[in-house]
């Protein structure tokens, strides 16, 4: 039987190495051979254990953090760069505006002036313009229902919707955008 304790050390405290592990999952299961997988709902695997919820395995505190080692954070291309007028270096992570997955972050193998050069989700080589290279949005917990002000990654104009947590979209009065294509977001603030 698998416990909390073996499960944060298996996966060195980081949920991200359970098979497709999302923000909405709430509980974790270790299904053999198979390892760790994190689910939305609470169910039964013929071959699985249940392990803990989400937020106990988050909030677990090993007896010796010694027993794992961290992975080391990736270096990430900012808007403080690209503001600055830097390019993304070898090894940051980015977004390629050109490509078919620009909410998918890249990472840059090389980089020549006018253009970077990453591999894709098949592994293949790449080419982005240094112009289509924008820095990783951070991330931000919307609410529900709540007001933000936004533009657009691929954009500077500024726009103002509604954030709706089961579209994942910003709604405006004639349109809507997906979270993932806005960059700036700002929550706006009612002040009396």
């Amino acid at each position: 039987m698998k416990s909390i304790k073996d499960a944060y050390e298996e996966l060195k405290g980081d949920l991200s190495d359970t098979f497709m592990f999302d923000k909405y999952d709430k509980y974790l299961y270790y299904l053999g051979r198979s390892g760790y997988i994190a689910a939305e709902l609470k169910t039964t695997y013929p071959d699985g254990q249940y392990i803990c919820t989400v937020e106990e395995f988050n909030n677990y505190k090993p007896e010796s953090s010694s027993v794992w080692l961290r992975k080391p954070e990736k270096p990430v291309y900012t808007q403080v760069m690209a503001d600055a007028g830097e390019l993304p270096s070898v090894g940051m992570e980015f977004i390629d505006l050109g490509c078919d997955n620009p909410e998918i972050p890249k990472v840059c193998l090389a980089v020549d002036g006018t253009v970077v050069v990453y591999k894709n989700s098949t592994f293949d080589y790449q080419c982005a313009e240094v112009t289509e290279c924008k820095p990783l949005i951070p991330h931000i917990d919307l609410i529900d229902g709540k007001a933000y002000l936004f533009n657009l990654v691929s954009g500077t104009q500024v726009h103002v919707g509604i954030y709706s947590k089961t579209l994942m979209r910003f709604i405006l009065e004639v349109s809507h955008y997906d979270v993932s294509k806005c960059a700036n977001i700002q929550l706006l603030e009612v002040v009396k």
